[in-house]
């Protein structure tokens, strides 16, 4: 069940289990015949012709010498002054370039209907970079994969989720769920069936992919129609959110998009001018079982929502200087700070039981953190639903009679709030905190500044006797084609001409507000970089 760790995921979060029975399964078991067995499972969904999108106004074969740029300016996705540093977009008048910093990767996206482009065409516009590739596509994409839960949330606020034909085993949200139950499930990487998720990863025009959790992208570049989305990698909360714009180009959606960010910078920043004084010291915490080692973390987009969530971040370097058993360790994401339990088994006259040793552990750390006014609690739990204050306390061998700040204030936050339904309970953290970061600080602010009127958004204080939140697949109302036999996805106009979507991201009305997470009911050629 192990897989490797990544800034976006723990090594607990990645499943091999598949929604296919388990004869289904032995079907595409590799053995003769196992290519026709296994594709004899792949959803099958119906999808328009040419001619039909064409009549639907999705695709148009007139040249923009006669109708103007598919792309004109009013719809290109702009740049701002927080904007992600891992991809531009270049945008022609019947195609545009996206460009993949990390994977080095040049997506060419022509509007269906036009001609592809010539390399010469595509270099006058953007010169191929010196160990880039180039991979090209039609759009809007009419079916992709995501490979990983972070992919789900932007695919979600730009209403695509009728296009995408695989999901991972660990989706949150309703409509994810309700596609999880139709035969939607991407075979894990990890353990699960290599030659069926060959299949399913072929059969889209897309897969939406992350490179290796060493930064190796090989997987991405040897895929035909794999596209690395980097948003996982860019440190800053409100820069990940700018990626739902690197979506968007392979939809034909930027002026939603645009709309979308706008609004998620907004609130953002509003939280921090909600707060006030004195500012609550603020720690990162876990117990790692299979490490025997307590952790403080003070990953980058840690200690930044933090600060813009009113809070003040704990200062690990001053405050567990001196500590036994204490190791820095320094990675992309940031720093983190353990305190490894072998370190207290030193004397032959205390108890070496594990249980005495890790006890030792925990009370030298605590000591440490008495003045913190508010922790997160990471500790990993298979089941969250059973997380409460009690096993905080046992796995930091407190009594609660300790005159601990975050103790006496009852402030003790755990960021698994809402969970997908039962089997795998995924973390909606997992799946929509890069694209909403302005919903995860309000749901940090929320227990840092708990008689402000902020919501709760992913985090839980279960110091006050909060439980989890779970969403269910019967939420999902819409109506999906992987679901549906009869259903297509729907048209999405070509951008030149959709005034409506054009309107609604210009006119200063942030209807996307009508899209906030499940969560929170249950509870050219221009150049733009981004």
């Amino acid at each position: 069940r192990l897989c490797p760790i990544g800034p976006w995921r723990p090594t607990w979060h990645c499943s091999p289990t598949l929604a296919l029975s388990s004869m289904t399964l032995s079907r595409c078991r590799v053995a003769l015949g196992a290519i026709a067995a296994c594709a004899a499972v792949v959803a099958a969904v119906q999808v328009p012709t040419l001619d039909e999108r064409i009549e639907n106004g999705e695709c148009s074969r007139q040249p923009p010498s006669q109708v103007g740029s598919y792309f004109p300016t009013n719809v290109q996705a702009s740049s701002s002054y927080e904007s992600a540093q891992l991809f531009d977009i270049v945008y022609s008048e019947a195609f545009k370039i996206v460009i993949s910093r990390v994977a080095k990767e040049q997506y060419v996206l022509t509007q269906c209907g036009q001609s592809k482009p010539t390399d010469a065409e595509v270099d006058a516009a953007v010169p191929l970079e010196t160990g880039y590739q180039r991979k090209h596509f039609d759009i809007p994409l009419l079916s992709a994969a995501a490979g990983s839960t972070v992919h789900l949330a932007f695919l979600d606020y730009l209403d695509v989720d009728d296009r995408i034909r695989y999901v991972d085993s660990n989706a949150v949200g309703p409509c994810w769920q309700k596609a999880l139950t139709c035969g939607s499930a991407l075979a894990s990487e990890y353990g699960g069936n290599a030659t069926l998720r060959e299949i399913q990863t072929k059969s889209v025009d897309v897969f939406f992919m992350g490179c290796d959790w060493m930064g190796n992208c090989d997987g991405v570049r040897n895929q035909a129609n794999g596209v690395h989305v980097p948003s996982a990698q860019d440190p800053s909360p409100i820069k990940t959110a700018e990626y739902v714009k690197f979506f968007a180009a392979f939809f034909n959606k930027e002026p939603l998009a645009i709309q979308h960010f706008s609004s998620v910078n907004a609130t953002y920043h509003a939280v921090g001018k909600s707060t006030g004084e004195p500012k609550p010291v603020v720690a990162w915490i876990q117990w790692l079982d299979w490490k025997s080692a307590y952790e403080v973390s003070l990953a980058s987009y840690k200690t930044l929502m933090v600060t813009d969530a009113g809070g003040v971040n704990f200062d690990a370097e001053t405050e567990l200087a001196g500590l036994d058993g204490l190791e820095r360790i320094e990675s992309t994401s940031g720093v983190t700070y353990a305190v490894n339990v072998d370190a207290y088994n030193t004397s032959s006259d205390q108890d070496g039981s594990f249980e005495a040793v890790r006890g030792r552990a925990a009370a030298a750390l605590m000591s440490r953190l008495a003045g913190v006014d508010a922790v997160v609690d990471e500790t990993y739990e298979y089941d969250p639903r059973s997380y409460d204050l009690d096993k905080f306390k046992d796995n930091f061998y407190l009594t609660g009679s300790e005159d601990y700040a975050f103790m006496t204030s009852q402030r003790v936050a755990r960021f698994d709030g809402t969970l997908g339904n039962s089997p795998t309970f995924g973390w909606d953290w997992y799946e929509s905190r890069l694209a909403r970061p302005d919903l995860a600080v309000e749901g940090l602010a929320r227990v840092l500044w708990p008689s402000n009127s902020f919501e709760r958004r992913f985090f839980r204080n279960i110091a006050a006797g909060e439980t989890v939140l779970i969403v269910f697949p019967a939420d999902c109302k819409e109506t999906l084609p992987v679901c549906d036999a009869d259903a297509e996805p729907l048209p999405i106009k070509t951008l030149d001409k959709d005034a409506t979507q054009v309107d609604a991201a210009f006119s200063g009305e942030i209807t996307i507000l009508a899209l906030v997470p499940f969560v929170s009911a249950a509870m050219v050629a221009a150049r733009v970089a981004l």
